[in-house]
């Protein structure tokens, strides 16, 4: 069955209430929570392109496709949001606190370039080795040296 037939028979069955909740929470995160709203936008738009990252996967080694890999894309998107919107709040009571903000939203997006790297390479498209392997020990040990 056709890919694209194949998600737009089940959208209607798709968690409609799980979908327009994660547009409302990132909605409001994006506008509302802090001045770091270009960042928020890119953070998702990494989640889309892992999202395209992982249909080109299943399309290239001919898997079958399942619908389990929206619901994974818009459950993460609710718990990063959700994650972000409380980071966000931890930021503004505490003065020390100043940079979860920021390291969250390093952390995810590290996490998503990762992700989206390491669907291209089991895709069958080259990618330097180097590039993970700094991507993996910042995330271990949050040092690029």
């Amino acid at each position: 069955m056709n890919y694209i037939a194949a998600f737009l028979i089940t959208l209607k069955e798709f968690y409609p209430i799980k979908i327009i909740g994660s547009f409302i929470i990132t909605l409001s995160l994006i506008l509302f929570c802090s001045n770091n709203y270009i960042l928020y936008e890119g953070l998702f738009i990494l989640i889309i392109v892992d999202l395209f990252a992982g249909l080109i996967k299943i399309i290239r080694n001919e898997e079958k496709f399942k619908l389990k890999i929206f619901k994974n894309t818009l459950n993460k998107i609710l718990l990063y949001s959700l994650l972000l919107i409380a980071t966000n709040q931890v930021q503004k009571i505490s003065e020390i606190m100043m940079w979860i903000d920021s390291f969250t939203l390093t952390f995810l997006a590290i996490t998503e370039l990762l992700s989206i790297l390491n669907n291209l390479s089991k895709s069958g498209i080259l990618i330097p080795e180097w590039i993970k392997i700094k991507l993996e020990k910042y995330i271990k040990t949050g040092d690029f040296k």
